[in-house]
């Protein structure tokens, strides 16, 4: 969040400010809406998603990501533990 060490400054592009103004990439929560298009998904399925390699903006209340970031969120898992479980499994691994 705050850009220390330096370097991490340089790894995600921000020398002065940051690049990507909203951070955050692991995002977890109800679908609110959905395009023509999706037939995977429907208003109020619960999803989780990376949003790592379509720009950030985790931290945000809503946002906008194409389907294919999308998986469905497992009924038993609470939202507190899938939104933890991108960056967490890409750890374990």
């Amino acid at each position: 969040m705050r850009g220390t060490p330096f370097l991490i400054r340089l790894i995600y592009g921000g020398y002065r400010r940051p690049k990507f103004p909203t951070p955050g990439v692991d995002i977890t929560g109800e679908i609110e809406a959905v395009g023509s298009a999706v037939t995977t998904f429907q208003p109020g399925d619960e999803v989780i998603a990376d949003i790592s390699e379509h720009g950030f903006g985790g931290f945000a209340e809503y946002v906008c990501v194409p389907v294919t970031a999308l998986v469905s969120k497992p009924a038993r898992v609470s939202f507190e533990a899938a939104a933890a479980s991108p960056t967490s499994g890409v750890a374990a691994l």
